[in-house]
């Protein structure tokens, strides 16, 4: 199954936002466009309306630790 990642999230409790950042950096997602909520940083990744447009309709949350998420969408 094709999948795309729509955001890589965290959760303030566990990271700093200059931590969140070096994360993001480090295994290669991107800084774009930044979404700050009351409990987390959510890096987005894509715009959901382009993966709807795509056919990238099918949405799953995996995390990948304490404190980290990623946002997929498949095919």
């Amino acid at each position: 199954m094709t999948y795309k990642i729509q955001s890589v999230i965290f959760n303030k409790h566990h990271y700093t936002f200059n931590d969140a950042k070096k994360f993001v950096k480090k295994n290669g997602y991107k800084i774009g466009r930044i979404d700050i909520t009351k409990n987390y940083y959510r890096f987005r990744q894509l715009e959901p309306k382009y993966l709807l447009q795509q056919n990238y309709n099918k949405i799953r949350t995996k995390k990948l630790n304490a404190g980290i998420e990623l946002i997929l969408y498949y095919k």
